[in-house]
């Protein structure tokens, strides 16, 4: 596969959950790669491995235990609902760093438990309750810093167009926000003659949504 560009740059992150052995988070660590924890543990076996803190963003369902020890490892952070981010302001040292997970209202999967944005699943904060996360933040001195966005792992093409807009409208409203994370994983296809997601269309259409907000910022792409 070609090498995949952005007009801002592209950080590639290896979801833990996948494969969790040793010689395989070695390898990927040797390539380059950044890596995502779902859980507390697995960023505490990650750093375990010698993987620096920097190095790991988690974002579970489950509040993390152990969160103030992750945080001065470096840990990145991500707070998927108003209680994990009221624990990270309990947490952190003042103006500590923070990503916001937030439920776009759109979805993409064969089926609803393969969806992880729209109104099916159960966990990232709605993306109506904006503000509150923005003024919580504001009054305990945190600064939002990555926006993460995960729909499912669909692989039509339209879907990640329309999510594209729909992250950077959201991002223009979160002053401090210079990371976009759109991930959760992308489809494979297992079986002949199955759609997979093709990684350099979804990067062309990232890509022009992005040129259309920088050349037109108040205006609508299509």
């Amino acid at each position: 596969m070609a090498r995949l560009t952005l007009p801002y740059g592209l950080t590639v992150r290896y979801a833990m959950k996948a494969n969790p052995h040793p010689e395989i988070i070695c390898v990927l660590a040797a390539e380059g790669l950044r890596f995502d924890a779902s859980s507390s543990y697995e960023a505490t076996e990650l750093l375990a491995l010698g993987i620096p803190g920097n190095s790991i963003s988690l974002s579970s369902q489950q509040p993390a235990h152990r969160l103030g020890e992750l945080l001065r490892a470096g840990v990145q952070y991500v707070a998927t609902s108003m209680h994990q981010l009221e624990l990270f302001a309990a947490a952190a040292p003042t103006r500590s760093a923070v990503g916001l997970r937030v439920n776009p209202g759109i979805g993409a999967g064969q089926q609803n438990r393969l969806m992880t944005g729209g109104p099916a699943p159960s966990f990232d904060g709605w993306h109506k309750y904006l503000p509150q996360a923005l003024a919580f933040a504001q009054r305990h001195n945190c600064v939002i810093n990555r926006l993460h966005i995960h729909i499912g792992s669909g692989a039509d093409l339209s879907v990640w167009s329309e999510v594209m807009d729909v992250a950077l409208a959201l991002a223009a409203r979160i002053p401090d926000v210079t990371v976009l994370d759109i991930g959760r994983g992308y489809k494979a296809a297992y079986v002949d003659g199955e759609q997979e997601a093709n990684m350099q269309e979804i990067a062309a259409v990232s890509a022009k949504s992005w040129r259309c907000l920088s050349a037109q910022p108040d205006a609508a792409c299509s």
